[in-house]
């Protein structure tokens, strides 16, 4: 007997086949996945390199200086990762039964297998990869944390940090800050903030985020990032550049998005210069979550607030927003002849990294000092990062010195305007002519600033002018000492009669 069918019956068949024949895939990897987990939980137990970070499948590595970071594994990576450290198998029907067979992960299991619920319950979270000790707040008390925390998502390597009395803390930070040349006692402030700040950021004290460390200086060479290494130093870890490319492959976001994912803390847009105007930074210094994309690599979400962003010109255009978004230290360059302070290990950048326990536990000091005054804020409303400004203010007001975050009602976008150059030689910041420092503004571009106009060349007597047509031969009135000029948008010659 034969069967006949229509177009549309045997269309309506098609799809009913490849949606069984989906479902028995999907049922195959969810096999995967039942008898993997056992499997990939004796993975993490032995070797304890894989996590889940923004949906993103990571392991633990380092990066070419020997520094860990975190890396992304693709789906054809993963299925050469379950195939070599287990057996597996999938489910074959054979009648009306299904049976076990060995098989080979593909890398459409592998991207099943990745997005099911039971194989990312199955991997540890991670939301923060440091290189030193963090404190964090578990029932009411602060705990150090070293090595890797589940509940908090902290992996959190280094040696632990020491107690350090509050008094011998504060004149160990204290004598750092001798080091540098700031423009003002609130500038100083501010930069005893920022080497207190990541371990506010690390541990989630904060209820807001913290702003970009902004450095700007009168010269070159003044030590704005050398003051952004040793706030990094005192953590463990170093300052990831980012710069603006002139050519070749590679931009600001690109670059920033790629350090983002790699797990670095502290991100530095170094030397900026020209119109810096990128909604992206932006937006990462306000939003709550932000998807980081890398070429070639799935999007991973970052939690912003647990990154510390730096920047540091002599000579940059940044928008309104992102001044805002900014807490400016202002640092002036040495006297010619000054000598810095020699310690054993060289300089100082060189004596914190080989001390770097002790200068942390100098830092935990004030951290836990403030915590046992019940944490406590003022109400200050000059800065736009209201939580970030409130709790400095309230633990930096009892630093030596005037140690005010904000000792005169001014934002950072307003500080910007104030020029750094000296009106006479040896009087008010010193130093000589600079460049002009940072400027905020809502434009992308400066206009060019007006001058002196080329002389125009006196005629050759042998050399007749060339007859032009009266419609395109119209001519300015001709300015004192200035070159005229023809009528016309486009310039052009005027063609011969």
């Amino acid at each position: 007997m034969e069967l006949r069918m229509s177009r549309k019956e045997r269309d309506r068949l098609k799809v009913v086949a490849a949606l069984a024949e989906r479902r028995l895939r999907q049922r195959a990897a969810a096999g995967l996945v039942g008898l993997s987990e056992r499997q990939v939980r004796r993975l993490l137990a032995v070797t304890g390199q894989y996590y889940i970070r923004g949906g993103a499948l990571v392991s633990l590595g380092r990066d070419e200086k020997g520094i860990l970071i975190l890396k992304v594994i693709k789906p054809a990576a993963l299925a050469s990762l379950f195939e070599s450290v287990a057996c597996l198998k999938e489910l074959t029907k054979d009648h009306a039964n299904f049976i076990e067979v060995p098989a080979i992960c593909t890398e459409q299991d592998a991207k099943l297998i990745l997005h099911a619920a039971a194989f990312q319950a199955a991997i540890p979270p991670i939301r923060v990869l440091t290189r030193c000790p963090v404190l964090i707040e578990r029932d009411g008390k602060l705990v150090q944390v070293c090595g890797y925390d589940r509940a908090s998502g902290i992996y959190a390597a280094g040696e632990p940090a020491p107690d350090v009395p509050l008094d011998e803390a504060v004149a160990l930070l204290d004598e750092m800050m001798a080091e540098f040349r700031f423009a003002t006692p609130a500038d100083r402030a501010r930069a005893l903030a920022a080497i207190t700040t990541p371990s506010l950021v690390f541990g989630g004290h904060l209820r807001g985020r913290a702003p970009i460390d902004l450095g700007e200086a009168d010269q070159s060479q003044s030590g704005k990032g050398y003051r952004n290494k040793v706030t990094a130093a005192i953590h463990g870890c170093i300052v990831k550049t980012v710069t603006q490319m002139q050519g070749g492959v590679g931009s600001l976001e690109e670059t920033f998005n790629t350090a983002l994912v790699r797990g670095y803390n502290f991100v530095s847009l170094d030397n900026v210069r020209g119109a810096v105007n990128s909604p992206a930074i932006e937006s990462f210094m306000t939003e709550d979550s932000y998807q980081a994309r890398v070429p070639y690599q799935p999007s991973v979400e970052i939690d912003p607030r647990r990154v510390i962003v730096q920047m540091t010109s002599n000579k940059a255009d940044v928008t309104i927003d992102l001044a805002n978004r900014s807490s400016c230290v202002r640092i002036l360059k040495q006297e010619e002849g000054h000598l810095f302070r020699e310690y054993p290990e060289g300089n100082l950048l060189q004596h914190v990294q080989a001390n770097q326990p002790k200068y942390l536990g100098a830092v935990f000091a004030i951290v836990r000092a403030w915590h046992a005054a019940g944490k406590p804020r003022t109400r200050e409303t000059r800065h736009d990062f209201r939580p970030w400004a409130q709790t400095l203010v309230a633990y930096t007001a009892d630093m030596p010195g005037d140690a005010r975050l904000f000792n005169v009602p001014e934002k950072t976008a307003e500080m910007l305007k104030a020029d750094l150059r000296p009106t006479r030689p040896g009087k008010g910041f010193p130093h000589g002519e600079t460049t002009p420092p940072l400027t905020p503004t809502r434009r992308s571009r400066r206009p060019a600033e007006p001058g002196p106009r080329a002389p125009r060349l006196p005629a050759r007597r042998d050399q007749a002018p060339r007859p032009r047509a009266a419609s395109l031969s119209v001519r300015a009135p001709r300015a004192s000492g200035g070159t005229p000029r023809r009528a016309g948008a486009s310039g052009r010659r005027a063609r011969r009669p």
